[in-house]
């Protein structure tokens, strides 16, 4: 009898173990599948003291922890973000940085970290300088559509910050440089209307050829529409162009308007920026 209840006890501990067992690969397999992804990011601004971070967006995290060193065999200093936006203060000019990151997810008292970014180097800040040069050129006098586009980014500027105050925001600024960008994309649509310009890049690389710096950006385009009014009303009855234009992300607008013998004939863009 004794035996037999020995040998009983021994079946019982070894189907106790591999319950265990199989609850702890269920739990793993749980853990590793619910990890963060591994984060990307880039360099937005590096001036004397500070530098700038944005951060990719992938999948859904509760933040990051941004890894920062002064030498390629120092120690890391930690610091915590729940933004995707992350400034750096204190930095010496003369230095180069080491930064990684990495995301994590909170679940109750549970985190978990996902793998590390790749290390990114921020290099020493370095002024920019211009030099001055005198030079004769002759004025070239804008074409009547160059007139009509710059007379028709005021209003519609005017009209845009009309929907704005009767949403209870801010009004934007009109900015010369995202006009001069805006009027550029507004020739591209012609032949690409799409948030794609015709050499495949990005509609914001457009700001590139103008070194101009922001951390929020966004496009308006459209075509067919005669006047400032026409466009404006088309665009506030489309979900995604009326977000843009009552964004609280932006502070600055440019407009761009052009003319074409083919297709809609009329063709519009609008760039904003923070």
């Amino acid at each position: 009898m004794k035996k037999y209840q020995k040998r009983l006890l021994r079946i019982i501990s070894c189907c106790l173990f591999l319950s265990l067992c199989v609850s702890l690969f269920d739990a793993n397999q749980v853990i590793a599948a619910s990890k963060p992804a591994k984060p990307s990011f880039s360099v937005k601004k590096r001036t004397k003291t500070t530098a700038t971070l944005k951060i990719k967006k992938k999948g859904k995290v509760s933040g990051y922890h941004v890894y920062i060193k002064s030498s390629k065999k120092g120690k890391y200093k930690i610091i915590p973000s729940i933004s995707r936006t992350v400034k750096l203060k204190k930095l010496k000019k003369n230095k180069v940085y080491y930064v990684k990151i990495r995301a994590y997810r909170t679940k109750g008292i549970k985190v978990t970290f996902g793998k590390f970014s790749k290390t990114v180097k921020i290099g020493k800040y370095k002024k920019t300088t211009t030099t001055s040069k005198t030079t004769v050129t002759e004025t070239k006098k804008p074409s009547a559509v160059e007139i009509r586009a710059q007379k028709y980014a005021q209003e519609v500027l005017a009209l845009v910050n009309k929907e704005r105050a009767a949403a209870g925001l801010s009004a934007y600024t009109l900015d010369d440089t995202l006009c001069q960008a805006a009027n550029i994309r507004a020739q591209e649509i012609v032949s690409e209307f799409s948030h794609t310009r015709p050499d495949g890049t990005s509609c914001f690389s457009v700001l590139q050829q103008f070194n101009y710096q922001y951390m929020a950006v966004g496009e308006n385009i459209a075509a067919g529409q005669s006047t400032p009014e026409q466009v404006v009303d088309s665009w506030m009855h489309s979900e995604g162009h009326r977000a843009n234009i009552l964004s609280t992300d932006y502070t600055k607008m440019g407009v761009g308007y052009w003319e074409s013998s083919t297709g809609y004939t009329y063709y519009w863009t609008q760039l904003f920026s923070d």
